[in-house]
């Protein structure tokens, strides 16, 4: 049996549902599951998680028939305000079409140059790492984040 006892956790359930007039082949429905939480490991340690699940499908008017997965998974530390994690996401694609996020902003993780403005139809498979400071007032700033 597997258990992840949180001090804080939280399970939220989410639908985005997109009816775009103006181009109907970004019309989708994306239905997901989010969980995140931390757990103490001493009293300098947590260890974190975010898990992410959803499932888009074609919606309203859109003429093309898809149903794809997205997924996320970063489990992380926390040492004292010093934060470090690793992240696996999935945007799935099926070489016609793509899991696609219109209305987000891919700058965080995808680079500021925009070469994925859009989800390429093979889809997109994004490792990373990442470090932050969570305690307050480092340089002037209520917490920092690369």
């Amino acid at each position: 049996m597997c258990r992840f006892a949180a001090s804080r956790a939280l399970l939220a359930a989410y639908s985005y549902l997109f009816e775009v007039d103006d181009d109907p082949t970004l019309s989708s429905r994306t239905l997901g599951v989010r969980l995140t939480g931390d757990r103490p490991l001493g009293s300098d340690w947590a260890a974190t998680l975010e898990l992410d699940l959803a499932h888009q499908t074609d919606y309203a008017d859109n003429p093309r028939d898809f149903a794809l997965a997205y997924y996320l998974v970063r489990p992380g530390v926390v040492y004292r305000g010093l934060e470090a994690w690793v992240g696996y996401e999935v945007l799935d694609g099926d070489r016609r079409q793509a899991v696609q996020t219109p209305f987000g902003n891919l700058h965080k993780l995808r680079g500021f140059a925009d070469v994925f403005a859009t989800t390429p139809a093979v889809g997109i498979v994004d490792r990373h790492v990442g470090v932050g400071w969570k305690r307050p007032k480092l340089f002037g700033f209520d917490s920092l984040r690369l």
